[in-house]
């Protein structure tokens, strides 16, 4: 089981959405804590539990169904059509728990995730490991990632802003506990200073990112807005995004060197025949200065002698 959690403080309410439909009881719930007066009126409770939102993805009446619902009917079998309007659905789900004042755990079941490899000509099924039954990608949206191992409760840290689960530890009342203390302590809300907004301002003026746009869509005023927690998770993304235009441009100039090359080898060649065919010394003057200083020169004027000796003409 992963557990994904936003730092809470108690009391706190779980909701268990096994029993009923996962679509209909999400967007009750998530309805409910995205506003604050009605989340205290209907739950009373300052934490809540999700568990677990793989209902919302995979089970009844979720992103799955629902793609493959209209899928089969209102898009003629056109499943890309479908989640057109699946995703936006999935997205106001995923806001709703981000925009919530409510602090929030949600739980997700996990299964072995594999791949076919071809090992000298002979199919191979690979384990790479466990993976959440969730939209990929989604533990970026969340403080803290926590793999819970089956039996003994130890919870492992894939992802950790609150530098809190350094070493894997049993999920008890204390863990709570110190996500609670950690909220409190400002360290959530507290904001990159100079120097890191210096290095992030690089960093997205080398990946060619715009910074008002980047601060717009993230509603902040400026990169000063920044929280410290979130600062080297930005950081690296904005690395891979840079190294990724530079794999990519090296790439490109290798595609161009291949072509300028295979252009030069077709002219190479068309210039062989041209010295062949040649009538004269004039007629092998051109592919001379064509080639001259390049890769084929010194075939070129070897191909040109060659031609002359055959007809007897003096350079």
């Amino acid at each position: 089981m992963t557990c994904l959690v936003r730092p809470f403080r108690s009391p706190v309410s779980t909701i268990k959405p096994s029993s009923i439909s996962s679509s209909i009881i999400f967007r009750t719930v998530l309805r409910s804590i995205s506003v604050s007066s009605t989340r205290r009126a209907i739950l009373g409770y300052t934490t809540v539990i999700l568990d677990s939102i793989t209902h919302e993805w995979s089970g009844v009446g979720g992103c799955l169904e629902m793609v493959d619902a209209l899928g089969k009917g209102k898009f003629k079998g056109n499943t890309w059509g479908a989640w057109s309007e699946v995703t936006p659905e999935h997205r106001k789900f995923i806001d709703a728990m981000l925009h919530s004042s409510i602090n929030i755990i949600v739980t997700m079941r996990s299964k072995m995730e594999t791949v076919q490899t071809n090992d000298g000509g002979k199919k191979k099924v690979e384990k790479l490991g466990l993976k959440a039954e969730q939209r990929d990608g989604i533990e970026y949206e969340f403080t803290t990632v926590l793999d819970i191992t089956h039996g003994d409760n130890y919870a492992i840290a894939t992802k950790d802003r609150t530098g809190l689960f350094i070493q894997p530890e049993r999920i008890s009342e204390q863990t709570g506990i110190k996500l609670s203390q950690w909220l409190s302590s400002g360290s959530a809300d507290a904001t990159i200073n100079g120097n890191q907004i210096l290095e992030l301002e690089a960093l997205m003026i080398e990946a060619g990112i715009d910074i008002d746009k980047y601060c717009t869509k993230r509603k902040l005023n400026s990169l000063q807005d920044v929280r410290q927690q979130v600062f080297e998770e930005t950081c690296n993304s904005i690395r891979r995004i840079i190294e990724q235009k530079a794999q990519s441009n090296q790439e490109s100039e290798k595609q161009l060197q291949q072509e300028q090359e295979a252009l030069l080898e077709a002219d190479y060649q068309k210039a062989l025949v041209a010295i062949q065919t040649a009538q004269s010394t004039n007629d092998l003057q051109y592919p001379a200065d064509y080639f001259k200083g390049g890769k084929y020169e010194q075939q070129i004027l070897n191909a040109c002698q060659a031609k002359m000796d055959m007809e007897g003409w003096s350079g």
